[in-house]
């Protein structure tokens, strides 16, 4: 299976504290007709993966995970942004147009309510703010 893995992720295993051993990825396998996107964890300690879904049907180009991992936030690609929410079963629990035009392939949790996504152009940056309910 091969990964394609943002640099967020990469840059978040050198940063990773000591006791943190669960990486989430995306595996951003798509062709022209169909998506077959899936959410994976991978347990650092056992090199272990676990896929979380079957395929979310979305082409995903990045991942982004709350503090308590309650809540797994995606973005995909299309005629505009989406942003999908996942439960920590990898359950869809809601999804949004986020209305850009510009391919985003970054996303990242800024804090408990708010996440920073970037245009691949690296010219585009966009706070996404949350509400209590992670909407």
């Amino acid at each position: 299976m091969k990964f394609f893995v943002s640099t967020v992720v990469c840059l978040m295993l050198a940063v990773m504290p000591v006791s943190a051993s669960m990486i989430y990825l995306v595996d951003d396998s798509s062709s022209h007709s169909s998506n077959s996107s899936k959410i994976i964890t991978l347990d650092t300690a056992t090199w272990q993966e676990t896929i979380l879904n079957s395929g979310t049907g979305h082409r995903m180009t990045d991942i982004a995970v709350n503090a308590n991992g309650s809540s797994i936030y995606t973005v995909g690609v299309g005629s505009s942004g989406y942003l999908y929410r996942y439960n920590a079963a990898g359950s869809l629990t809601g999804s949004w147009n986020l209305g850009v035009s510009k391919y985003v392939n970054n996303l990242v949790m800024e804090n408990a309510t708010s996440m920073l996504m970037m245009a691949a152009d690296s010219k585009h940056l966009w706070r996404i703010n949350l509400n209590s309910s992670g909407n």
